[in-house]
């Protein structure tokens, strides 16, 4: 689960770049940047919790958590997994404000620009940042964040190895229990089975589509019954120590429609030129380019319904996104997919998906399993 200097190198990284921005303080709530910075894992819930990183080295971090949590995260800390910070808690009947005013006295917040998390601060928190820290501004700290969170360091890279390569096995039984007169719903559970049975956490809710649900790409598992004849899209992932495995392949029941074999083939094809086009320096968009060229000079080019890949990491759909106007350069460490689809609605689709890593020299494909259609016989 990571070790306390790996944290506090990462903490320095963010002063840095605070400073440079001339932002007093980040402030962040719980979720994957609370984690990343500290190491300490915890969950939006309506009792407020922020952690403060001020850009001047010589404050502590500190974190305003319920009474509740204080036993679990004082753990964490003399266990060496988090890096230190200050804990200032508080009890259901008391509230937040009184150590959230002395935390504002501590680092002396007044005045100060703050950080914030645009895409997770809800009005319960801003409330209190405004009450606590007179004369503050807030200013989105989202964009800084994902940029330092961009390129794994090879211990992030080792965790969504592991999480990859958990998900193909898993993904391999699965298979096993494909046949005619499941439900994509039993499928899905089956998924979740096994993760638990091996103490795995799933990354997302499995996303099953057989038949003409494989028309939608994020389609929910259904009641509809297996069918032979049916390609079936299935998008999987389990976690491993905060990180995000994310795989799809599809699945032929039997002998499948003309049409179905020949838009499996040509996303098999954009997947090798979305993946073929990942090198250091290459614009983000170009991956997508890339792989939306093939599907549209093939003529399907309308039921591409989405940006060709997502950032892979802390969370499963984060920065960089593989899609038109995203100029960003891609560096080594970023880990992305690259997942062209086609959906023919009422009739069918397929998407093939994997996971890239962008190297000092090229790109590395972390996902292994075989990308033609998995052939499961109906007799």
């Amino acid at each position: 689960m990571g070790n306390a200097y790996e944290h506090e190198k990462r903490q320095e990284r963010l002063r840095r770049r605070l400073r440079e921005q001339a932002i007093g303080c980040a402030v962040l709530l719980p979720g994957p940047n609370l984690f990343y910075f500290t190491g300490i894992r915890m969950e939006a819930s309506e009792r407020i919790a922020l952690g403060f990183f001020p850009a001047d080295s010589e404050k502590e971090p500190a974190l305003l958590l319920p009474e509740l949590e204080r036993p679990r995260v004082e753990a964490e800390l003399e266990a060496g997994r988090s890096a230190p910070v200050k804990l200032y808690s508080y009890r259901d009947e008391e509230g937040p404000d009184k150590p959230l005013a002395q935390i504002a006295r501590d680092l002396r917040l007044g005045g100060r620009t703050l950080g914030v998390e645009f895409r997770s601060l809800r009005l319960l928190e801003a409330s209190r940042l405004e009450r606590h820290v007179p004369g503050g501004r807030i200013e989105n700290v989202d964009p800084l964040l994902y940029e330092l969170r961009s390129s794994k360091d090879p211990a992030e890279i080792e965790r969504l190895r592991k999480a990859l390569e958990l998900t193909e096995e898993l993904f391999t039984e699965l298979v096993a229990f494909v046949e005619p007169g499941r439900t994509e719903r039993e499928l899905a559970q089956r998924f979740q089975i096994l993760a638990l049975e091996r103490g795995f956490e799933i990354s997302f809710g499995p996303i099953i589509a057989s038949g003409p649900n494989g028309g939608s790409p994020h389609a929910i598992p259904t009641e509809r019954v297996l069918q032979p004849g049916d390609l079936i899209t299935v998008d999987v992932g389990v976690m491993w120590e905060g990180y995000y495995g994310d795989l799809t392949r599809n699945v032929a029941l039997g002998e499948i429609d003309p049409e179905l074999e020949t838009i499996h083939r040509i996303v098999e094809e954009a997947n090798a030129a979305g993946r073929e086009a990942c090198k250091p320096g290459v614009p983000a968009q170009e991956v997508d380019r890339a792989a939306r060229r093939v599907i549209e000079e093939a003529g399907y080019g309308e039921y591409f319904l989405h940006r060709t890949g997502h950032g892979l990491g802390l969370e499963v759909h984060e920065p960089p996104y593989m899609m038109k106007g995203n100029e960003q350069a891609l560096e080594p460490g970023m880990v992305f997919t690259v997942e062209p689809g086609i959906y023919l609605p009422g009739r069918g689709g397929a998407r093939v998906e994997d996971v890239m890593l962008i190297t000092e020299t090229g790109a590395e494909t972390l996902t292994s399993l075989p990308r033609k259609p998995f052939l499961r016989e109906t007799s």
